[in-house]
């Protein structure tokens, strides 16, 4: 597997911006799934500052960066909606990727709004205007014209190759699993078709389920979303049995 492009490339916003003074869910946005990436210019603070940074509603997971630089993460699962952090001087840029997680088949979940819910605060300041762009995760092929980035860090598209080969004992492609150890979180695809969400670090579910009309016999390509860190050797196997680590 090998980078393809950031997140944060323009080549990888495939849908317009969207520019608002206050942050927007996904559902005002005509965004279903997928993810969406607020960004903000932060205000002129000075020196070196400490401040708490507040999102106080929140659907689903949302990863914090400064300048492209990741600072951390606030989930609603875990109820973490403040987290401190170091502000240096003017022009900083604040983005805010978040992570639509699925929907809660519950009476007491009907409305289950995603994206930023509330206003974003740092220390005393209210942030905005914002702009939101969406990526739905719904297909991969304009990657094909893309060309490799080495320096490229997650959030990122990944891509790589492998064959199926023909022999006589298997004449056509059989059902397999792409095994995500090494890799953080994030959203594969095999040959354009997404196959599921990996997250091997929660678990339980180490492998995802890639079936037989998926393949074709020669090359076929990999594509991965990782959001958070790539494996060290940059490569994932394909099994044929389903690991589950309960």
């Amino acid at each position: 597997m090998l980078p393809v492009v950031s997140l944060f490339d323009n080549v990888a916003r495939r849908f317009k911006p969207v520019l608002n003074n206050v942050p927007l869910c996904f559902e005002d946005m005509d965004i279903n799934h997928g993810l969406v990436l607020y960004e903000t210019n932060l205000p002129p603070i000075g020196g070196l500052t400490k401040l708490p940074l507040v999102i106080e509603s929140l659907g689903d997971r949302a990863i914090i960066f400064l300048n492209n630089v990741k600072l951390g993460i606030m989930s609603r699962s875990n109820s973490n909606t403040t987290m401190e952090i170091s502000v240096i001087g003017n022009n900083q840029k604040l983005s805010i990727l978040v992570e639509n997680q699925g929907r809660i088949n519950d009476k007491r979940f009907l409305v289950d709004r995603k994206g930023i819910l509330s206003n974003v605060t740092l220390g005393k300041h209210i942030l905005g205007p914002w702009v939101m762009t969406g990526y739905p995760l719904n297909e991969t092929s304009w990657l094909e014209t893309q060309k490799i980035q080495p320096n490229v860090k997650p959030p990122a598209f990944y891509k790589g190759v492998f064959v199926v080969p023909q022999d006589n004992k298997h004449p056509k492609p059989l059902d397999t699993f792409l095994d995500t150890s090494g890799w953080s979180k994030g959203v594969a695809f095999i040959n354009g078709i997404n196959i599921g969400r990996y997250w091997p670090a929660v678990g339980p579910q180490i492998t995802l389920y890639v079936p037989a009309p998926y393949l074709v016999l020669g090359l076929n390509t990999i594509v991965m979303v990782e959001l958070e860190g790539s494996s060290e050797d940059l490569t994932v196997k394909l099994v044929d049995k389903h690991r589950l680590d309960w």
